[in-house]
């Protein structure tokens, strides 16, 4: 006869059915109690003036620049300094490239003009004589400007055009003369 403390294969005993949860892995999952809140992290210190923030910290705001630092993108300058004249705060300042007038490129539009147009009956001097004229004008406003303006070089191909543009209208001009003064000699 079996032993009342040994189970009996087949037999359902109440007491043996807890034991038997630890060993049965098909058994439901004993319930398991809530876990305890976690306290948030405690927030770390700023990071010594003027050095970047850690990695994974959010960027502090409000601190100045570190010495010969401009300031961030976005924020005014610091107090007791103006902004600069024709800005607000906030807005960055551009660097100003140097242009080229309007004189300088209206010589080159003349030159090119003169030269096209002087093979229709001679009308290239006019616009080959107002940029011949122009030249010395924008060429002047270039140099007085000091280094605001560039475009040396536009005014002289400008100029060089005209001149080209000029003499050509000149040729064609004299062989229509000459070629209807020869009609009219027979």
């Amino acid at each position: 006869m079996p032993d009342e403390t040994t189970p009996v294969p087949g037999e359902s005993h109440d007491d043996n059915r807890d034991d038997n949860r630890d060993d049965n892995p098909y058994a439901p999952p004993a319930p398991q109690q809530p876990a305890a809140p976690q306290p948030p992290p405690a927030p770390q210190p700023p990071p010594p003036y003027g050095q970047p923030p850690a990695y994974g910290q959010p960027p502090t705001y409000g601190q100045p620049p570190a010495y010969g630092q401009p300031p961030a993108y976005g924020q005014p300058p610091q107090y007791g300094q103006p902004p600069a004249y024709g800005q607000q705060y906030g807005q960055q300042q551009y660097a100003s490239y140097a242009t080229t007038p309007g004189k300088a490129i209206g010589v080159l539009i003349c030159g090119i003009a003169s030269i096209v147009l002087s093979f229709f009956c001679g009308v290239g001097v006019i616009p080959g004589i107002v940029a011949v004229v122009l030249a010395g004008g924008a060429k002047r406003e270039i140099e007085e400007s000091g280094g605001r303006f560039v475009g040396a070089g536009v005014v002289t191909a400008g100029r060089i055009c005209a001149i080209v543009g000029i003499v050509l209208s000149v040729l064609f001009v004299g062989l229509i003369v000459g070629l209807g003064s020869m009609g009219n000699m027979s």
